[in-house]
């Protein structure tokens, strides 16, 4: 099953990983802003999901977002006018 994730991506790799939700898109937005990194969503198989939890899970920050890189079956960044105010 595919699902929506949202990231936090640097020069060091991926720095955060979680499933789309609007409070998951403000911390990650909020983080973003703080350091040099971009915030995006990608959809994504369930096992490509859980390999990439595994790599973050493991400090293998570089290899977990080349594996989202490679496994997404879409992504795009999520621009300041893209946020939710709530």
């Amino acid at each position: 099953m595919l699902k929506s994730y949202v990231s936090l991506a640097s020069a060091r790799g991926l720095e955060a990983f979680a499933p789309e939700h609007d409070l998951a898109i403000q911390a990650l937005s909020a983080r973003a802003r703080k350091m040099r990194s971009v915030c995006y969503w990608a959809v994504l198989p369930d096992q490509a999901a859980r390999e990439i939890d595994d790599r973050l899970a493991a400090g293998e920050s570089r290899a977990a977002l080349a594996l989202l890189e490679a496994t997404a079956r879409e992504f795009g960044p999520i621009l300041p006018s893209n946020l939710i105010t709530g």
